[in-house]
């Protein structure tokens, strides 16, 4: 299981987060990221203009992961809550009997969370241009819009900050045993 950072292993402005607080936001961003794919990733609107003062008023329908693409939401949700719980475990001390698992572990689920979130987050922006050029001319006169709901930024900007964080994590124990294995070099 992945130990957790020593501060000074880390570079630059970033000695100062413990790998007990990159851990934490591990599991916020790995939550985050999985709870993303119920929000909202599109939403088209209609404006319905009134007739002879009656009816009119506006109307709104959006889409989550799910509605999106069901499969790449559940693997995103799974990846998610997999990457919280791997460093709710490291950061809490649980012991998983004789598991032992390699120092890449996370890093490689914060990779490929953000490798699937990433490639969600390109298509849902295709799909709501594409939209927008459906609409063309029509959607202008008659109200009509598509846009990005939030759930597809909330997706793509915390399974970054998973990725990151947990790349960060691993950072300690390889820089600790580069230094180990090659020395310091001196000038």
């Amino acid at each position: 299981m992945p130990q957790p950072a020593a501060a000074s292993a880390l570079p630059g402005p970033l000695a100062k987060l413990s790998g007990t607080t990159l851990q934490w936001i591990q599991v916020l961003a790995g939550l985050i990221t999985a709870i993303s794919v119920f929000f909202p990733w599109a939403t088209v609107t209609f404006s319905i203009p009134a007739f002879e003062g009656i009816g009119g008023g506006e109307s709104s329908t959006s889409g989550n992961g799910f509605d999106k693409s069901g499969g790449m939401a559940t693997l995103i949700l799974l990846l998610g809550l997999a990457v919280a719980a791997l460093a709710f475990i490291t950061v809490r001390g649980i012991q998983l009997g004789s598991v032992k698992l390699p120092w890449f572990t996370a890093p490689v689920l914060g990779f490929l969370l953000f490798l699937f979130s990433l490639i969600e987050w390109t298509s849902t922006l295709s799909d709501v241009s594409d939209a927008k050029d459906a609409l063309g001319f029509l959607g202008t006169v008659a109200g009509a819009d598509a846009s990005t709901g939030f759930g597809v930024w909330l997706l793509i900007i915390f399974a970054l900050v998973a990725f990151a964080a947990s790349v960060l994590v691993a950072w300690a124990p390889i820089s600790a045993a580069g230094k180990q294995l090659f020395g310091k070099k001196t000038a």
